[in-house]
């Protein structure tokens, strides 16, 4: 009976350290980890317009997120084609249409840069390094 009793004390302690040092790991990670937004201008789909994404490099850590909104009345397109840029097994993306007044998200979880266009206008450029 005793033996059952230390065993028993033994697995609620381990239980309780084991969620306290998961949730410790957790509130490490997401105080490392950044969001942040790329807006796709008004006009963007004009050649003759300077400003398409604003900003047009960002850079932050791994394990960040990036929200690209469509601020413009046409449809564009957020995508990555492979470069040798790309390091450390990050797959270049593609976010496939985004309609005016949507916003598509792309979590980065290791080191590397990215050059995107939109496919339906490529002059419109812009990179992600992460570091």
């Amino acid at each position: 009976m005793r033996n059952l009793l230390f065993l028993s004390l033994f697995l609620i302690v381990s239980i309780i350290l084991s969620s306290a040092i998961n949730f410790n790991y957790n509130l490490y990670l997401n105080v490392f980890a950044q969001e942040s937004e790329v807006s796709i201008a008004p006009g963007a789909g004009d050649p003759n317009n300077i400003e398409t994404f604003v900003p047009p490099q960002i850079s932050l850590s791994s394990r960040s997120t990036i929200s690209w909104t469509n601020g413009d009345s046409i449809t564009h397109t957020v995508t990555a084609a492979r470069n040798p840029e790309i390091a450390n097994g990050e797959a270049p993306f593609d976010s496939g249409p985004i309609s005016p007044g949507y916003t598509w998200d792309k979590t980065f979880n290791s080191p590397a840069q990215f050059d995107y266009h939109c496919l339906i206008h490529p002059f419109m450029t812009g990179k992600v390094v992460i570091n």
